[in-house]
């Protein structure tokens, strides 16, 4: 992996052995050496009942998606899974903020797969001189998309680039891997009230919208993305809708 990156954080809930060693095998086989697991918070553990207490959660009704009390969503209550997956992100960002300072670290999901030309993108694209070309300052908060769905993201026909994106334009929901810097953390941690929304969502969309100092991109071709949500998924999600 280019040497841009400090350090890579795999979320992996510790029952996960497969996917643990799914991860092991992929960045042996890629060539990336620097990385770390970082445990997922579980539900009804000691530590999720504390940040629980912590952190006020929206309740239904009103419905969290349409803001509706009577409404045809299906997944109308924020999930327990859904709530520890926030907490594992709330968790992660404590822990940049206490770890790092001026490093750029990329957060990764255990399930993620390098598309064809995956590395060879992150290669091109992750380094000084195509920072610079992006106008990107790496002191000030930052985030930058590298894995989502599988989608259009995945499939363009185009020389690397990174996008500059819009607050309000389309981005991919990229919590599959994304790039941070101890500013972006603070700013996650500084702005959370209340859990509203999904941490993808809070992430990718919300935040962004709320402080316009972040620089916020996507890596396009989308270099990774995940294998549990796929036509034929090689791994089921951890997050019940």
């Amino acid at each position: 992996m280019t040497p841009i990156i400090t350090d890579i954080l795999v979320v992996n809930l510790p029952k996960c052995t497969a996917r643990r060693l799914h991860i092991e095998k992929l960045f042996s086989r890629t060539g990336v050496e620097k990385y770390q697991f970082f445990p997922a918070v579980v539900p009804g553990t000691n530590k999720y009942e504390h940040m629980l207490q912590r952190f006020e959660v929206v309740s239904f009704p009103p419905c969290w998606q349409c803001h509706e009390d009577v409404c045809g969503c299906e997944n109308k209550e924020l999930t327990t899974t859904q709530i520890a997956n926030w907490f594992t992100y709330i968790s992660l960002m404590e822990h940049i903020v206490s770890n790092y300072d001026e490093e750029l670290i990329m957060i990764c999901e255990d399930d993620i797969q390098f598309q064809e030309n995956g590395i060879k993108i992150l290669n091109r694209l992750l380094t000084l001189d195509s920072f610079q070309r992006a106008s990107i300052n790496v002191h000030n908060p930052l985030l930058i998309r590298c894995g989502s769905l599988y989608s259009n993201f995945h499939r363009m026909k185009c020389d690397p680039k990174i996008w500059k994106n819009k607050a309000y334009g389309r981005k991919p929901l990229a919590n599959p891997c994304f790039i941070i810097n101890k500013r972006f953390a603070e700013i996650f941690l500084d702005n959370l009230h209340r859990i509203e929304v999904t941490s993808d969502g809070y992430i990718h969309v919300k935040l962004v919208k709320i402080d316009s100092s972040i620089q916020h991109y996507t890596l396009l071709p989308q270099p990774i993305y995940e294998l549990s949500r796929t036509n034929n998924p090689e791994f089921v999600s951890t997050i019940k809708y």
